[in-house]
């Protein structure tokens, strides 16, 4: 009986000899225990590898990634070297900025508003860029006051960068060089406003002309500028002024055509300028511009450049549809074509247009089935016509068949 008293169960056993689940005076059971010990594990790598990447790259060779990523559109690693970047110097001016233009890559624009403007906190008087994009941001009054600003900015650092050329000393490595094309550009961003979002205002026509009469005055080589002006004189119907300043915006870029030149794909791709001074939408706004100013040819070459560069642009096939569309009868087929192919590729691409969506389909019903359309109609009639006889004719044998059989 004392023998059996002095025995003693091992712990975590059970009678048929099982682990048991038994939990000790901690409240955890050792499986529990092992998973906490494995996660905290993970945790130490994780801060392991973070310190040595911290430890690995500066604030600078982080960005430098940054940009690297966003030039080959791997906007997702670009996000991590962003974060570890403003975790080392969350004030970082740069690291700012770069966060700024990501994240308008990725369309957060509240998340890039409060970027440049934490930038534009720590140093309202150097560094034009936040301005420029946080103008792209704000609406109105706000954005111009913001362009402004920005061209304030530029103006003294170019003046401070011409005193400095001057007394041969050595430009600020880490300043930006300022251009005349760039407060061209910003003269541009405010005179857009007053032709779209402030075009009501009782002054937006005297300061839009104002502000495009700056910016061609600052760069007279800058085609947004006359663009924009032509555009400015067509909504005063002044066609002539209009037709004078594209033509001045596409000798600025678009190559001449030859007297050789035909319409050969590959020699309009050799003479396209491979890195063109407008951006797409803005080529987009030139072709529209030429065709209300009915300057044809000019309006197919850009729209042709445009399809070389994406072909999966709605609007694009669109404009070309409406080009041969209004040039009369012997553009029919060309303009059923581009608008059919704008029709097919519509949903394809998620094109969300529903006003451009309908007069596709007006156009495309005033211009009716083309030849081809008209042949495969009546093929379809003649099938349908031979089906029509062929079931006529079991149906009379079924009906005799029938008859025959009564007699019997």
């Amino acid at each position: 009986m004392g023998g059996t008293r002095g025995r003693k169960k091992k712990a975590g056993k059970t009678q048929n000899g099982k682990k048991s689940d038994q939990k000790d005076v901690s409240g955890l059971s050792k499986a529990e225990k092992r998973q906490r010990l494995e996660e905290r594990r993970e945790q130490k790598k994780t801060q392991a590898a973070t310190q040595k990447t911290k430890s690995k790259f500066t604030v600078d060779e982080l960005l430098d990634k940054v940009e690297e990523c966003m030039d080959s559109y791997n906007y997702e690693v670009a996000q991590k070297f962003c974060q570890r970047a403003l975790e080392l110097e969350p004030d970082n001016l740069r690291a700012l900025e770069v966060s700024g233009s990501l994240l308008l890559e990725l369309g957060d624009g509240d998340k890039a508003k409060q970027c440049f403007g934490r930038a534009v906190e720590l140093s309202p008087e150097e560094g034009f860029t936040k301005y420029m994009c946080l103008g792209q941001l704000l609406e109105g009054e706000e954005a111009v006051a913001c362009y402004n600003k920005g061209i304030q900015v530029m103006m003294a650092e170019r003046q401070k960068q011409q005193q400095q050329l001057e007394g041969a000393a050595a430009c600020d490595p880490d300043s930006q060089m300022v251009t005349s094309q760039d407060i061209s550009s910003a003269y541009c961003s405010i005179a857009e406003i007053y032709l779209t979002d402030s075009c009501f205002e009782d002054t937006a026509e005297e300061k839009c002309k104002e502000s495009l009469e700056r910016a061609i005055e600052e760069c007279p080589t800058n085609p947004e500028a006359h663009l924009l002006m032509a555009s400015y004189q067509l909504s005063k119907d002044n066609r002539d002024e209009a037709k004078q300043a594209i033509e001045k915006s596409l000798s600025l870029w678009l190559p001449e055509r030859s007297d050789t030149e035909d319409d050969d794909e590959e020699e309009m791709e050799e003479n396209m300028p491979e890195d063109p001074p407008l951006p797409y939408e803005q080529r987009i706004a030139t072709a529209k511009i030429l065709i209300e100013l009915e300057v044809m040819e000019s309006a197919e070459k850009v729209l042709a450049g445009l399809l070389l560069e994406d072909d999966e642009i709605v609007q694009v096939w669109y404009l070309l549809g409406w080009l041969h569309y209004v040039q009369g009868e012997d553009h029919k087929a060309a303009a059923r074509d581009n608008l059919q192919h704008a029709l097919k590729i519509y949903p394809i691409v998620g094109c969300d247009d529903d006003d451009m969506l309908e007069h596709m389909k007006e156009l495309l019903e005033d211009l009716g089935p083309g030849e081809a359309e008209e042949e495969d109609e009546e093929e379809m009639d003649e099938e349908q016509e031979e089906l029509t006889f062929d079931d006529d004719e079991e149906e009379e044998d079924e009906d005799r068949n029938t008859q025959d059989a009564m007699d019997h």
